[in-house]
């Protein structure tokens, strides 16, 4: 019995870890509107880490051929669990990436290098600002999605963001709150946001996440 209960204990963590990889963090809220500053400053204050994100659609242009993608800016420090893995190309070899996308460029999965047929170093457009194509993203918590088949994945940095002019008032636009630290804290601030969250914003985590 003791055997039995310890591989149960050791699979049951190995499966939060896999959960939390996959959501880039121990806790996300969603909300389709940006989150009002007491839950970021709530978390950081009881020591928890956060990292916030923007994602939104919009086309990306090379030339005379655009696709429509699914773009995602991110923070420093982003993710806060799992790694996100890139590479110089179609089948070269990946490795973990230092940080989010420089300034000034975009990480693209392997449907937009096939759909657009672009290349490390070259140069899109997305909304008014021009971007180097940096690496393949070929793992990321953006990416697990994918399977759906909704449009091609980009990272970017959000503080290129306000350059392409794409988030006006009225776009449609997911915003999310990544949330990791120990399991006592988080567990306590998971309590304190559920009678605290504003109309319209989702919490998911490792006991929610599908």
């Amino acid at each position: 019995m003791a055997t039995v209960a310890l591989f149960a204990d050791r699979t049951r963590l190995a499966l939060e870890h896999e959960a939390n990889r996959l959501l880039g963090a121990d806790l996300v809220f969603t909300s389709s509107r940006a989150f009002a500053s007491k839950l970021r400053e709530t978390a950081t204050e009881r020591g928890l880490k956060t990292v916030r994100t923007t994602a939104f659609r919009s086309m990306v242009l090379q030339g005379e051929a655009s696709q429509l993608s699914e773009i995602t800016a991110v923070e420093d420090g982003y993710p806060l669990r799992g790694t996100t893995r890139i590479a110089l190309g179609r089948g070269a070899p990946d490795r973990s990436a230092d940080g989010i996308p420089p300034s000034g460029t975009i990480w693209g999965d392997e449907r937009l290098v096939g759909q657009l047929g672009i290349k490390v170093g070259e140069t899109v457009k997305i909304g008014n600002a021009e971007f180097a194509f940096g690496a393949l993203l070929t793992q990321d918590q953006t990416l697990t999605l994918s399977v759906l088949g909704m449009g091609p994945r980009i990272l970017m940095a959000e503080s290129d963001l306000a350059a392409t002019g794409l988030i006006t008032p009225g776009s449609r636009v997911t915003y999310r709150l990544l949330v990791a630290g120990d399991r006592d804290t988080l567990h306590a601030f998971r309590t304190w946001a559920q009678t605290n969250l504003d109309p319209g914003v989702r919490m998911e985590g490792v006991r929610d996440a599908r």
